[in-house]
């Protein structure tokens, strides 16, 4: 049995933890610019969530993105992908992860 979220979800916590939409032509970019201005969560392992009593859960420290980053550069990531292509950013607000 596989323990973990699906596909779905961990697409909602990218977009969630980004700020940007978890598809589309502006993805390689986001996620190379992404590597230089996180790192990985050494509470999850990068893994986005951690596995409690044979189920999981969303990571309480990089909320289910696998990378921790600071609420600048979390605006940082998305002006830069939005500047370079427009539409790539999500109308909610980020959650800031601190």
């Amino acid at each position: 049995m596989r323990i973990g979220p699906s596909m779905i979800e961990k697409m909602s916590a990218y977009q969630r933890a980004t700020g940007l939409k978890p598809v589309g032509v502006h993805r390689p970019a986001a996620d190379k610019l992404l590597k230089g201005v996180s790192h990985r969560c050494g509470h999850c392992g990068g893994q986005g969530y951690v596995e409690v009593r044979r189920a999981w859960v969303w990571c309480e420290v990089c909320g289910g993105l696998g990378r921790v980053m600071t609420p600048r550069a979390q605006l940082l990531l998305r002006g830069r992908v939005d500047r370079e292509f427009p539409g790539a950013g999500v109308q909610a607000p980020l959650r800031v992860l601190a």
